[in-house]
């Protein structure tokens, strides 16, 4: 599998797992729950990332990124939504 096939398969992984969890909790309260959520995702691979070498699971470290990816991901569209009432082209810049 090339790296380009694997950034599509598990970009959609990641955007399935954003809508089950979506569906199940509905949108994040807050910037401070996203936050939250966004940094024990990264929390859980920093763990696997500290295990000794010969330790780490590659599965364990790919899934972690999988979930902080999913965490971005449902966060960005709720920011998404609250901008624009919904998908748009995103802008380069800040808006006004």
């Amino acid at each position: 599998m090339k790296l380009e096939d694997a950034i599509t398969h598990l970009s959609a992984r990641a955007e399935a797992q954003a809508q089950r969890v979506t569906e199940k909790y509905g949108p994040f309260a807050s910037a401070h729950e996203a936050h939250s959520v966004i940094r024990e995702e990264l929390e859980e691979f920093f763990d696997e990332v500290r295990k000794k070498r010969e330790l780490r699971s590659k599965l364990a470290l790919r899934n972690e990124c999988i979930d902080i990816a999913a965490a971005a991901l449902r966060y960005a569209a709720q920011m998404e939504v609250e901008m624009h009432g919904g998908p748009k082209p995103i802008p380069t810049e800040e808006e006004p």
